[in-house]
């Protein structure tokens, strides 16, 4: 057997077994793989973040006929100026989570993490209905705490193992690889 094989679950049948050398994510600091990319903006998609951008795309429309047809009106804009700051706020603040999701895709390591409590919330209703997962992990003995829309969270079970990479600089983030299929 290679070194590149670990155990993931106590049993001798190789199918139980997962490929597990880092090396598969490449070395580092290595290219966010297009998977990889994909589980960045599922992961940072948020629908208050949209409504919040379409509101001040429409606000700064609504300002500039504002302006056109009345002239400058202090309250009107007012309104207009907050919401623009509001949409640039939520829109780095984004940014920055993106930025703290490839910085552990790029510069990360494989771990191994115990699954020890999760939660499936149902939210919708009928064919809109989507669960959101709330998932605590254990890395090196801390707990590290999951938020995620991902059904590919259902195929965990708790007391199991489950590989995630993660850095040193953002501890509290964890990217299980079975997401980035």
């Amino acid at each position: 057997m290679s070194e590149s094989w670990r155990q993931v679950v106590d049993s001798d049948n190789q199918a139980n077994w997962k490929v597990t050398d880092i090396a598969q994510l490449g070395p580092r600091p290595r290219e966010v793989s297009p998977a990889g990319e994909k589980y960045v903006k599922r992961a940072t998609a948020n629908a208050v973040v949209t409504l919040i951008m379409i509101f001040g795309t429409f606000s700064l429309i609504g300002g500039a006929m504002m302006v056109a047809a009345i002239g400058f009106d202090l309250n009107g804009l007012t309104t207009v100026v907050i919401a623009l700051v509001v949409m640039v706020l939520v829109v780095r603040a984004r940014g920055r989570q993106r930025a703290r999701l490839r910085t552990v895709l790029r510069d990360g390591d494989l771990r191994m993490a115990m699954l020890h409590d999760m939660a499936q919330i149902p939210v919708g209703r009928g064919l809109a209905k989507r669960h959101k997962y709330i998932a605590v992990f254990s890395v090196d003995g801390k707990p590290v705490k999951l938020v995620s829309w991902d059904d590919g969270l259902s195929m965990l079970q708790i007391g199991t193992p489950a590989e995630v990479v993660w850095h040193p600089e953002h501890p509290d983030l964890i990217v299980p690889t079975l997401l980035l299929m």
